[in-house]
């Protein structure tokens, strides 16, 4: 994939969806260590979608994956949120209607609570507790690959109080 960086301009002309998520994936690697270029091109790319007249299913399969992608820190993902919102207003369009986020938000709880259920056998009705009390899917992702890659239930528990100061 490095090897479309020589041919982004071809990827920015290309109607394929396949070239937006290859940009996206471009993106990530340039903006590992900088938030703030990341937020524009996560909204850049969403824009992108809009743009390029695909159908609603096409949309939301695509921003599923450059969201789950190009995480950001929460404030620059409330930012984003509202700048697309501001976007969408502008074209007459939608980004995720409230109950699309309340169903996001729950996926990414059950799929945390479901990788340390299949690496660990079980875990504490605390930790439980404290996953379904969070209300931040960037954090819930950040949890999700600690949760695939620590080497105990009490490692992971270590990483979300640090995480979530709790």
């Amino acid at each position: 994939l490095l090897d479309y960086e020589e041919r982004w301009d071809d990827l920015e002309r290309s109607l394929n969806p396949f070239a937006v998520v290859v940009m996206a994936h471009l993106r990530v690697q340039l903006t590992r260590k900088d938030p703030e270029s990341r937020f524009a091109w996560k909204l850049t790319l969403t824009r992108m979608l809009y743009e390029r007249g695909y159908g609603r299913k096409e949309i939301m399969e695509i921003f599923r994956f450059i969201d789950w992608l190009m995480v950001l820190p929460q404030e620059l993902e409330n930012n984003f949120v509202e700048a697309l919102r501001q976007y969408e207003e502008e074209k007459k369009m939608r980004y995720v209607t409230t109950f699309e986020r309340m169903g996001m938000l729950q996926k990414a709880r059950e799929d945390v609570l479901e990788i340390l259920e299949a690496r660990f056998g079980g875990f504490p009705q605390d930790i439980r507790q404290a996953i379904n009390g969070l209300d931040d899917v960037s954090l819930l992702k950040v949890l999700l690959k600690k949760a695939a890659l620590v080497a105990s239930l009490q490692e992971f528990e270590e990483i979300r109080q640090k995480t979530v100061g709790s």
